[in-house]
């Protein structure tokens, strides 16, 4: 991993972030730099499209993980949002539109993995599905862009002798020295546990809120929740700034061995899937038992968490809207987005946290999600002519089961 610092007019920077999103890793950071100078409104564009506008956050200044793995990105990330004091923004590398190809270290079993994810691709299964058999340890690209402080207290999520880990902090440490002059070093109120036991609790969504002249108060919304699903859902949610989640000890999702199966994989996937899942489930056990932090690279993708998950006023609304959409990964879509829809209906706020598409009868989403079969069930029942959309459709069309194995 290399842990690279740019400085430029806050446009660039966006721009910047937009084209990590989107290009390969083994395309040079510095080159995709030199892009984002040419284009001065390639991510404003971006926002005013499609209304991501995630890019008018980024300030004149980032940092690039340029190899990291993609537990070590689902760890940092699980820290950034403002329950946890910690303000800042952020992008990953998607892959929906770059293929992942590395890993932190050289193992037999990744390779194996990689192997049934290109198998998944080639019989025509989407991306964000595929991925749920591929290892933590899968390298991916990271850009953040935070004011000093908040990297200052990010070096303290790193606590663990885990060699990646280590790296990060030297590197944050490095760019606050000799960018910013800031040493002032502040805990974080909430972690993420490498051990420890979790007694499990059943799965529940509550919403609390006050009444100011008989009208519900949005901006009192609170949200209670303990849910379950897989490391590559919570990749998605814990990009949800505003939201807190609290992730198991990763050692207790270890001993679980429960693992989330997209709807999507036929026999022959679900028997590869199986088999890997035995194999590493094993592997992530033989090193936590010998004390080898490393046993976190062998968690797949798909591998089952619980979580208590917390949210305050508008950003429950904002997440019902953004993850009950038809593009939404289909799994965080279905354990938070539609739950909170449903919820948010019941008490009449329908209107305020429904999917563009119900709201304003129209798709805003780039055309690639919206053209590819099956991306999104309501685009394509109702061939974009979203006027006749209702609110039972959003629930019809896009609920699904989700099932699990133990091994």
């Amino acid at each position: 991993m290399e842990i690279k610092f740019f400085q430029d007019k806050p446009n660039i920077i966006a721009n910047l972030a937009a084209k990590v999103s989107q290009s390969p890793l083994s395309k040079n950071v510095y080159e995709i730099y030199e892009e984002s100078k040419k284009e001065a409104k390639f991510a404003y564009n971006i926002c005013k499209k499609y209304k991501h506008m995630v890019f008018g956050d980024f300030l004149n200044y980032a940092v690039v993980f340029d190899g990291i793995s993609r537990f070590s990105c689902l760890y940092l990330w699980r820290n950034v949002n403002s329950l946890n004091n910690v303000y800042g923004v952020g992008i990953e590398t998607s892959f929906r539109v770059v293929k992942p190809e590395k890993f932190v270290f050289d193992d037999e079993l990744f390779l194996k993995c990689k192997k049934v994810y290109d198998r998944a691709i080639e019989k025509g299964i989407k991306e964000q599905d595929a991925r749920y058999v591929l290892p933590e340890a899968t390298l991916t690209r990271l850009i953040l862009s935070f004011p000093p402080r908040y990297f200052s207290k990010l070096l303290y999520a790193f606590k663990e002798n885990l060699g990646e880990f280590q790296e990060i902090k030297r590197g944050l440490e490095k760019i606050l020295k000799e960018n910013f002059d800031y040493d002032i070093y502040e805990d974080l109120p909430t972690s993420w546990e490498f051990f420890g036991v979790w007694k499990k609790e059943k799965e529940d969504l509550e919403i609390d809120y006050k009444k100011i002249d008989g009208k519900i108060d949005i901006y009192s919304l609170s949200l209670n929740a303990y849910v379950s699903g897989s490391l590559a859902m919570y990749a998605q949610l814990v990009r949800q700034r505003q939201f807190l989640c609290i992730i198991e000890p990763i050692s207790n999702i270890v001993e679980n061995s429960e693992f989330v199966l997209p709807n999507s994989f036929d026999k022959e996937l679900e028997e590869l899937y199986m088999g890997l899942a035995e194999e590493m489930s094993k592997k992530q056990k033989e090193l936590l038992n010998k004390g080898d932090l490393n046993f976190v690279y062998y968690l797949l993708l798909g591998q089952k968490a619980d979580a208590r998950l917390y949210g305050k006023g508008i950003s429950v609304i904002e997440t019902s809207k953004r993850r009950s959409c038809g593009v939404s990964q289909w799994e965080i879509r279905n354990k938070v987005g539609l739950s909170l829809l449903k919820k948010l209906k019941e008490i009449g706020l329908e209107k305020e946290s429904s999917p563009a598409c119900y709201i304003n009868k129209k798709c805003i989403e780039p055309s690639v999600f919206k053209t590819k079969k099956s991306v999104c069930k309501i685009f394509n029942n109702y061939l974009g002519a979203l006027d006749k959309l209702t609110i039972e459709d959003i629930f019809l069309y896009l609920s699904e089961p989700i099932k699990t194995f133990k091994v």
